[in-house]
């Protein structure tokens, strides 16, 4: 029974700094939230609705969610949550699904050491958690989901994001999505650890050792559909793909991101309008670092190194811009620029890349 109050002296403190800090940000209200709680099943808690106290906590993190009305917090501790069963929204199952009213935020006490949603992938197949309207998802090590794309626009075996929402603080690890629908509608799915559709944040999250088979696209995050994304201070690692790690679509911000040793290509953008990729690091990457199919926006400040093709590669980078940007030691060229060439600003691209490939154009 300690094990389940580990930490909770303080959550007095964390609760204030998160409700007059984060929420503001987020256009919350403070006031108007209701805090509701929930324990590891087996806890000795006797669930009672709504769950407003550690005494009466909810043992599954949806049920918890489904009492939310908007600007809820629901405060998870410690302990691995298991997918035994799926709720559904739009068409979609997951093992959480946020949605039920506007602004939810899902937080762990202690953070993703210590606290595990476990979609249970074999016993079960569906991801771990759906995200829509402004839903936040925050600390937690998310694994073992899965998702068949056996209709158009899935994927996510770990987090799919619909429209609006925000995945901040987590590990995202050992999830998956496969294809077995037929090879001219794969642009529609993919993000074996997060899919963003129409939208959505990822914030200071580490994503690693995930997949996307069959066609699938995309072993780290995938996004795509109208709408405006970001990805920011986070890792991605060893994820596995026969294309990419990580794929764009419209409007984007990459930023202060590593896309480290992942089967694949580090970063696609294709097409990508109007997007940035800020103080990012491409290294190791079974193919190029960086590529750009076509669209129009910045690469700056980056470092591309020891990847298995070039360190970038454009296509049809309509005015844009490559600045202040090194390439070194990759397999293929430092630099291939295709059709309409970007401007090229303090390039850095030294002669360790192979002999004769420091930049083709």
């Amino acid at each position: 029974m300690h094990r389940m109050w580990q930490g909770l002296w303080w959550k007095g403190f964390l609760r204030l700094s998160y409700l007059w800090v984060c929420l503001p940000s987020l256009g919350i209200v403070a006031a108007s939230a209701t805090e509701r709680y929930v324990v590891p099943a087996g806890s000795g808690v006797t669930p009672s609705p709504p769950y407003t106290s550690w005494t009466d906590a909810a043992t599954n993190i949806q049920d918890a969610v489904n009492a939310c009305s908007a600007n809820d917090v629901v405060w998870v501790t410690n302990g691995t949550y298991y997918g035994w069963s799926h709720s559904a929204y739009a068409g979609y199952t997951s093992m959480v699904s946020v949605f039920k009213a506007s602004n939810i935020t899902v937080q762990s006490v202690n953070g993703p050491e210590v606290t595990v949603v476990n979609a249970n992938y074999p016993y079960f197949t569906n991801r771990c958690f759906l995200l829509t309207s402004n839903a936040v998802v925050s600390g937690f090590t998310i694994t073992n989901g899965r998702v068949k794309d056996l209709a158009l626009n899935t994927g996510g075996g770990g987090v799919l994001i619909n429209g609006s929402g925000r995945v901040t603080n987590c590990w995202i690890t050992g999830n998956s999505t496969t294809n077995d629908m037929p090879i001219d509608i794969n642009s529609s799915n993919g993000g074996g650890g997060v899919r963003c559709k129409g939208g959505g944040e990822v914030f200071n999250c580490r994503i690693y050792a995930n997949s996307s088979t069959g066609g699938s696209l995309a072993a780290a995050v995938y996004a795509n559909g109208a709408g405006n994304y970001t990805i920011r201070d986070c890792v991605l690692s060893n994820n596995n793909s026969s294309g990419y790690a990580v794929y764009t679509v419209t409007t984007v911000s990459v930023a202060n991101c590593a896309f480290i040793n992942n089967s694949a290509k580090g970063l696609v953008m294709w097409p990508a309008l109007d997007f940035s990729v800020d103080d990012c690091q491409m290294i190791g990457n079974s193919n190029e670092g960086c590529y750009v199919s076509r669209g129009i926006g910045v690469v700056r400040n980056c470092q591309m190194s020891n990847n298995g093709g070039s360190g970038i590669q454009t296509t049809s980078m309509d005015s844009g811009i490559i600045s202040n940007c090194m390439s070194a030691n990759n397999g293929g060229y430092g630099i291939v620029t295709g059709n309409n060439k970007p401007n090229l600003l303090g390039l850095i691209i030294p002669k360790e890349n192979p002999p004769g490939k420091s930049h083709n154009n």
